[in-house]
């Protein structure tokens, strides 16, 4: 199978930086692998959600339930009207009492933890063919990008799923270790624009640039333990829901 590199010179030796497309469970892809340089100002975001938890009412009907701390004063009367509140649903005795004893009830808001987000991840390329040679791996290279977004049909009412992408950054023939590790995904955007500074062809009919927008999302929301081991801060690297499907040629 065809390892495609842009441009057609580009060095995957030793040392030499770059990024590895592969797609990982299609019986029969059309191509092993996609070499593309790095492009500048890379962006990885990582983020969780949290929500709003409040204890008070909580630890007020605790308290009256069980006995187990002794209220008094204001505490005795806002945790009362609390409990009130919570078993009548009447809110405005509450807010009569706090109003005319200029106190109020203290809700106790804590975070708690909900999720992560999924991540994404968007490349840019600009691919300027310097030969007719080099605009066909162009070509190439900017239709298995769209051919491999969409699903194939495999029914009169059925869709497969299309396939997963490993993203790899590389140094030489390993992973850069310093640049983010990515889990497998899905392509999920393809934008391309040929020619958008000016509106010059080679001879075959090929653009002189080819301007390539990829969005990659990840296929599950990400653990502790997909990106990183029990000790330490390095990358794990390790892909084990995927780990039979096809990884030829994972040094190429």
């Amino acid at each position: 199978m065809a390892i495609y590199r842009f441009p057609s010179n580009l060095d995957t030796g030793e040392g030499k930086n770059h990024v590895s497309f592969q797609v990982v469970d299609d019986t029969s892809p059309e191509f092993e692998k996609i070499h593309l340089y790095v492009q500048q100002g890379f962006n990885t975001s990582d983020s969780a959600s949290y929500g709003n938890v409040d204890l008070g009412a909580i630890n007020a009907l605790k308290s009256f339930a069980t006995s187990e701390k002794s209220l008094s004063g204001d505490d005795a009367t806002v945790a009362g009207l609390k409990v009130i509140e919570k078993l009548t649903g009447e809110a405005g005795l509450n807010a009569k009492v706090a109003l005319e004893k200029k106190i109020a009830f203290n809700p106790q808001t804590a975070l708690a933890f909900e999720s992560v987000g999924v991540r994404s991840f968007s490349f840019d390329f600009k691919l300027v063919p310097e030969s007719e040679q080099e605009s066909e791996i162009a070509r190439a290279i900017e239709n298995i990008f769209r051919k491999y977004l969409y699903p194939k049909k495999s029914g009169e009412f059925t869709l497969r799923y299309p396939p997963k992408w490993r993203i790899r950054f590389m140094s030489g023939e390993n992973d850069n270790k310093y640049m983010p590790f990515i889990q497998d995904c899905y392509l999920v955007g393809f934008d391309a624009t040929h020619n958008s500074e000016g509106n010059s062809f080679f001879a075959n009919g090929a653009p002189t640039a080819v301007d390539m927008k990829l969005s990659f999302t990840e296929t599950k929301i990400m653990t502790r333990s997909d990106l990183y081991p029990d000790n330490g801060y390095d990358y794990t690297y390790s892909r084990p829901e995927y780990a039979t499907a096809s990884t030829s040629g994972e040094n190429s």
